[in-house]
C-alpha cells in the first residue's frame, strides 16, 4: 500500500474557492470563469460572485466580451482564505474579421437569410494562410502511405487485392473526424456540461454530434482553445435544448 505525504494529498485535492469580480465599467454578471488546469468552469452571478474547485498553482481564467481576458494563479494565501477578489479591466475582445461584400451580404440577418448563395467554403486554405497544407500523418495515414505509392509494386498489388488500402483509407477518415469530436466531447468533465449548460448526462454524446454539424466546429476543435470551445458549446447548448425541448 502506497502512502503519500499529507502535503502531496492536499496538492491533488480540489478545494472550493469563492470569489467576487469588480469593475469600474461593465456588468460583472455572466463572466466566464475557467480553471484551465483542472478543467472546471462556471459563470458569475448578478453580483459578480462565483465558486469553483481549485488547488494550489491552478490557473483561473476570467473572460467576457466587454472585459480584457485575465488569468490568476491560485496561491497558498488564496487557498487559506478561500476567497479571491478579481478586478476586471474594460476592453473589447478582438474578433476575426468577417468580409461581407464578396457574398453580397448587407449585414441585415433577416434580409440575408432569404438569399441562397453558393461559393467556395471559407477555410485556412482558401484564405491563403501559411502552413495550411502541412501534413502530419497519423499512424493509419503512415500505414496507408506504406500500403502503396501509385505504382504497381508487388506489395501494392497484394494490398490492393486484399482490400487493405480501402480499409486503411476508411480508418484514416474516421480517425480524423473522431479526433476533433473527442477534443470537444472531453474538453470539460461531464459535470460541467450537466451543471453549467443544463444538458442531460445521457445526451452529451448526441449534443457534441449536434455541435459537429456547425461549419465552425472543425476550426474551433483544431485550435483546442478551452475558452473558445467553452463559448462555442454555451452557444450551441441553447439551440440544442430548444430543438429537443429540454427544460433549463
Amino acid at each position: 500500500m502506497l502512502v503519500f505525504p499529507a502535503s502531496a494529498q492536499e496538492e491533488a485535492t480540489l478545494h472550493k474557492i469563492e470569489g467576487t469580480l469588480i469593475a469600474e465599467e461593465g456588468s460583472v454578471m455572466a463572466v466566464h470563469v475557467l480553471n484551465i488546469s483542472s478543467f472546471r468552469a462556471t459563470t458569475t452571478d448578478a453580483e459578480g460572485k462565483f465558486a469553483i474547485g481549485a488547488k494550489r498553482t491552478d490557473t483561473l481564467m476570467f473572460s467576457a466580451v466587454h472585459f480584457k481576458r485575465k488569468e490568476v494563479v491560485v496561491t497558498s494565501e488564496i487557498m487559506q482564505q478561500g476567497h479571491i477578489t478579481v478586478s476586471m479591466e474594460a476592453g473589447i475582445t478582438q474578433l476575426d474579421e468577417v468580409v461581407l461584400l464578396p457574398y453580397n451580404l448587407s449585414g441585415d440577418i433577416g434580409r440575408d437569410a432569404e438569399q441562397v448563395f453558393q461559393g467556395e467554403a471559407v477555410s485556412a486554405s482558401t484564405l491563403g494562410l501559411p502552413n495550411t497544407n502541412a501534413w502530419v500523418p497519423t499512424q493509419s495515414e503512415r500505414r496507408l502511405h506504406e500500403a502503396g505509392g501509385g505504382f504497381l509494386s508487388p506489395t501494392n498489388w497484394i494490398n490492393s487485392v486484399s482490400g487493405r488500402k480501402k480499409r486503411l483509407k476508411t480508418l484514416v477518415r474516421l480517425e480524423q473526424n473522431n479526433s476533433l469530436w473527442e477534443k470537444v466531447r472531453h474538453a470539460f468533465p461531464d459535470s460541467v456540461y450537466v451543471k453549467e449548460l443544463g444538458l442531460p448526462k445521457n445526451r452529451l454524446d448526441d449534443f457534441v454530434y449536434y455541435c459537429e454539424t456547425d461549419p465552425s466546429f472543425k476550426t474551433i476543435a483544431k485550435e483546442a482553445d478551452p475558452l473558445r470551445i467553452w463559448d462555442f458549446v454555451v452557444l450551441k447548448s441553447k439551440g440544442y435544448k430548444n430543438l429537443n425541448k429540454i427544460e433549463p
